[in-house]
């Protein structure tokens, strides 16, 4: 906002120290730039006013609202609408300042979420693929790409948005106290959703029942419901909140999903569950098209259904400052599960410290098991659990290179002890033990 009126001299001396005074004054201060020169043989002074970033700005004698020449004060109901009506500090949709396209843009994972989401578009380039996403906007020459964007498709999102990484961590213990594992994810939005799932599926037993030459998998909590949780957590934050990361922690009586925000606006908590409101929609709509979730608005629903189904405990729900999703686990400390029916083989996975022990009921298994290395064991475990999981995955849960990941799979091929179906993109593992 501009200002402009003339002056005597040597009033405006006294009058812009008056004025800055006022403006330093104001709760949060307000920034001016004030300017004289001549025009037409008038003195004139200019006092520039940049809109405020911190608003409301208020003063000694309160809140007032310019409405053409007056100023209004506010009453309190007037305030607290004015204050409702204000966008958040970091909106999906803003423009973020300092990322500069194509520099900062991984491209190779944009092409990778149109393969996903089934976005065929040919002759359109990626810019306009951005822009009709909602994700940028043309300002001039420059693609200016917004905070939805840089979530999901920033090669360093944290760099921008530092709230966006997800942090795992295993306790010890049901209180926050000591740590046996921590990762803490800086990654799109996407690619922290893969490897908060890794990290789980690390530190969570698989009970294995093998019923003639069939293996059912009988995963302590179900993947789809921990899918979810996470989900929703991404997708609900409050990234407004600059000080505050997604969580997944994993307690020996419970994991523990957690995100800033609360309930979003609009929902009370009597209609969690039944109703939606999004806090963050465009995120919601990426979600949604990268098949992540299955329809908007039901996977509070699709977690209780999913819990019930595998006989798991009810879910907890708190909300304050901070949404808190809670899964109770059914095991304690050790983390075994205990065996099938009458008459099934089982195999039973433990995790601790990231280290995992297979304990095999069949003699025939016990045997392959005793001729293979410890990572040979790992992966044969780790690929029955995820036969889709991939060598960069091992990598990071083995703690060894991708290059010995490999090696120590072509090795298992020879062996007829492991094979891949299809393609090594959209193909998966097969384990025969």
């Amino acid at each position: 906002m501009y200002i402009m009126g003339r002056y005597s001299p040597p009033a405006p001396a006294e009058f812009t120290l008056a004025l800055s005074n006022d403006a330093r004054h104001c709760d949060p201060p307000v920034t001016i730039h004030m300017a004289v020169f001549k025009y037409q043989g008038h003195d004139l002074l200019m006092v520039d006013v940049p809109e405020g970033r911190h608003k409301p700005h208020g003063c000694a004698a309160g809140y007032f609202l310019r409405a053409g020449p007056n100023s209004q004060k506010l009453n309190r109901d007037e305030l607290i609408e004015f204050v409702r009506a204000l966008k958040p500090a970091i909106p999906e949709r803003q423009d973020c300042p300092d990322f500069r396209y194509p520099a900062d843009f991984d491209g190779r994972g944009f092409r990778s979420f149109l393969r996903l989401s089934g976005i065929s578009a040919p002759g359109l380039s990626m810019e306009k693929l951005l822009v009709n996403l909602g994700l940028a906007r043309r300002e001039g020459r420059r693609l200016a790409v917004n905070n939805a964007g840089v979530l999901f498709f920033a090669k360093q999102p944290a760099r921008f948005l530092p709230q966006a990484r997800v942090t795992c961590v295993l306790f010890q213990t049901p209180e926050r106290s000591r740590i046996l594992d921590r990762q803490d994810l800086d990654g799109g939005l996407l690619d922290n959703l893969r490897q908060a799932e890794i990290f789980l599926l690390k530190h969570l037993p698989v009970r294995y029942e093998i019923r003639g030459f069939d293996r059912i998998e009988h995963p302590e909590l179900p993947v789809e419901a921990l899918r979810e949780g996470v989900v929703n957590a991404l997708m609900h934050r409050d990234y407004s909140v600059r000080g505050g990361n997604v969580f997944v922690e994993i307690f020996p009586d419970r994991v523990a999903l957690v995100n800033p925000g609360g309930l979003p606006p609009g929902l009370a908590p009597e209609d969690f569950g039944t109703k939606s409101v999004h806090r963050n929609p465009l995120v919601a709509d990426l979600l949604f098209r990268a098949r992540k979730v299955e329809r908007v608005g039901t996977g509070i629903r699709r977690i209780r259904e999913l819990l019930a189904a595998s006989r798991c405990p009810e879910p907890r729900f708190d909300f304050t400052s901070f949404f808190e999703l809670s899964l109770p686990r059914s095991v304690s400390g050790g983390g075994q599960v205990e065996g099938g029916k009458s008459g099934a083989s089982t195999t039973r996975r433990t995790t601790a410290l990231g280290k995992v022990t297979v304990k095999v009921l069949e003699k025939v298994t016990v045997k392959v098991l005793e001729k293979v290395t410890a990572n040979q064991a790992r992966i044969l475990s780790e690929a029955t659990a995820n036969p889709r999981i991939t060598a960069k995955e091992l990598a990071i849960i083995l703690g060894i290179s991708e290059r010995k990941v490999r090696a120590n799979i072509n090795k298992l091929k020879v062996r007829a002890l492991m094979k891949r179906v299809g393609p090594d993109k959209g193909g998966h593992w097969e384990v025969s033990v």
